[in-house]
Order: C-alpha cells, then structure tokens, then sequence
C-alpha cells in the first residue's frame, strides 16, 4: 500500500488500465484485500461510467474471487454499491453466477 492506503490493484483503475489489472492477476494480485474504499470490485465500479470495458473488468474481478458481499469501511457491498448506482446489468449477473456455483 502507499502512503494514502491505496492497493496497487484499484490504483490501476484510475487509468481505466484493463492490462494492468490483468497482469496484476498473472502476478498474484489477491482480488478481495481491502483498502478504505472497499475491494477492487467496489473501486471498479465508483471509478466512472460503466462502458463495456469496465464491466468485463468486473466480470474478471469478480471470477477471481472478489466478493460482491464485502463490505467497505462505509459498510456498503458492491452488490450494494451495483444497486446504489444503477448497475442492474452487474448486480443480475452477479446473481446468475452465484446461483450457478452453489
């Protein structure tokens, strides 16, 4: 983490940096640690409008294993965060795949 407790991980997406997050992934990157703002699902998704690129990087976030369910230090969720912002396209997806892995 860097002075401001940001994971390299949602730094990436500051730049919209889909490679980035993919290499990270290659390299270890644990999608589920948490910072003050949540996981990187959660940053993905406050990061600015939802374009196609964006949801796929959720997509990718969220089957490696960042968890919808988590809870930032607001005690919001992504899936919380889907519905606060309107992502029904994420949210229902989301609900699909986990109905799916049970």
């Amino acid at each position: 983490m860097d002075k401001h407790d940001n994971m390299l991980l949602n730094a990436a997406w500051a730049g919209d940096l889909k490679t980035v997050v993919f290499l990270l992934f290659e390299h270890g990157a644990d999608p589920a640690t948490q910072d003050l703002f949540g996981n990187a699902l959660q940053c993905a998704m406050e990061g600015g409008p939802m374009d196609e690129e964006r949801q796929e990087i959720c997509d990718l976030l969220f089957a490696c294993g960042a968890d919808p369910y988590a809870e930032n230090c607001a005690g919001e969720s992504a899936v919380e965060t889907a519905e606060r912002l309107s992502l029904a396209t994420l949210y229902f997806r989301w609900m699909r795949l986990k109905a799916h892995s049970v």
